[in-house]
């Protein structure tokens, strides 16, 4: 089931003035909120059963429908069979149990929310280039085939017109990739994309959601329960020749490449540090040429990076003095030509000022939120990210 809306339809007969579907909106337009919690039936004869929260244009009710359209997890977005007659314009209601606004009804072209095939890839990807996005490609590539993702897709007259990225990382769920092409925003698609992907999630069992907002999607997030729980900073630093001398310390570890046998310590490592069980990631990503380990003198593990192909790399380190020799060891990798970024939250404080005079600088900043349980994490031992729909 995508986007919480239930197979089963019951039929009712309705008159002229009915509002019938299996969901009923909570419309929230700016200041403006007209709420349907409440509602029963014979009162202002609206029948419902569920409540789903979207956001519309103003004079735009939206009403999903469980109808032939919906097959498994395909979720229709529209009006549904018949629509809404010009009459079905009345004044709003002061009680609030009484709270269905109906405004001017204009029958909306049906949207399907589905998962994002290896197919859609190629649709995506343009639609999103055509945005000013970037090149999901690689990303999508991976994510449409993964286990543990859960991608989705808004289409319209078979267009892709919206994408959304769940990933399962145990109890922990990643939202990402939230995007809707420009002339179909404003009509509360963001929303229902995001909320499609939430149910994929929580299928799965997570109990915590976490994403990164941009600004406009924050305020769709909130609406959605999410709280902000800190902000990544990006810092960037320019790559070094490779004859300058590396800080490794040989009392503290050398860095080497990634072996088989590291894996499940690199697991337990980011475990505790991520609060999320990610070893489904690492054992896609991490190769001889693709992720570096810090080893201490005795033989164990105080550190890795594990680089994705689009870029991001997942960077974990006890100490921050770990971490700077990882990010270092990077640094020297990117040649001077090259440039390094890390991502760092603002709980790290102490790593932050490190970074900044070892001549790191910030190149943006974005809110990361977190809706459900409270997640168990060391935020000061995370130095980079997938990415912000992986984690």
């Amino acid at each position: 089931m995508l986007g919480g809306v239930g197979q089963d339809v019951r039929h009712r007969h309705r008159g002229g003035h009915d509002i019938v579907a299996q969901d009923v909106l909570e419309f929230d337009r700016l200041s403006r909120r007209w709420d349907a919690l409440g509602v029963e039936a014979g009162q202002d004869r609206v029948l419902l059963e569920d409540v789903v929260q979207l956001t519309f244009e103003a004079r735009e009710l939206g009403v999903v429908q469980a109808q032939t359209g919906e097959v498994g997890n395909v979720h229709d977005i529209g009006t549904g069979q018949g629509g809404h007659g010009a009459d079905d314009t009345r004044t709003a209601p002061t009680n609030r149990r009484r709270g269905i606004v109906a405004a001017t009804m204009h029958r909306m072209i049906p949207t399907t929310i589905r998962p994002m095939r290896p197919t859609d890839v190629a649709e995506a990807t343009a639609a999103i280039l055509d945005a000013g996005w970037g090149d999901r490609r690689e990303f999508f590539d991976f994510v449409s085939v993964h286990p543990e993702c859960r991608p989705v897709v808004a289409e319209r007259d078979n267009v892709v017109i919206g994408t959304g990225v769940g990933t399962v990382n145990g109890t922990v769920g990643w939202i990402g990739t939230i995007f809707v092409v420009p002339g179909a925003r404003g009509n509360g698609l963001g929303r229902a994309l995001t909320e499609a992907v939430q149910a994929e999630l929580a299928t799965a069992g997570c109990r915590t959601e976490v994403l990164v907002a941009t600004a406009m999607g924050r305020p769709i997030y909130e609406r959605l329960g999410f709280e902000i729980q800190c902000w990544y900073r990006t810092v960037e630093a320019p790559g070094l020749d490779v004859d300058v001398a590396a800080a490794e310390d040989p009392d503290r570890g050398r860095i080497r490449p990634f072996a088989n046998g590291d894996l499940a310590t690199m697991a337990r490592l980011d475990a505790a540090a991520s609060g999320e069980d990610r070893a489904h990631l690492l054992a896609a990503f991490a190769t001889a040429t693709s992720a570096s380990c810090l080893e201490r003198p005795d033989g164990s593990l105080a550190g890795f990076v594990v680089r994705a192909p689009w870029g991001g790399g997942a960077t974990v380190a006890v100490d921050p003095e770990d971490a700077l020799m990882i990010l270092q060891h990077r640094q020297r990798g990117a040649g001077p030509a090259g440039h390094v970024r890390a991502g760092v939250v603002d709980l790290n404080l102490d790593g932050l000022d490190r970074l900044e005079r070892a001549g790191w600088t910030e190149a943006w900043r974005a809110i990361r939120m977190i809706r459900g349980e409270p997640l168990r994490w060391q935020p000061t031992q995370l130095w980079g990210q997938f990415n912000h729909a992986l984690g």
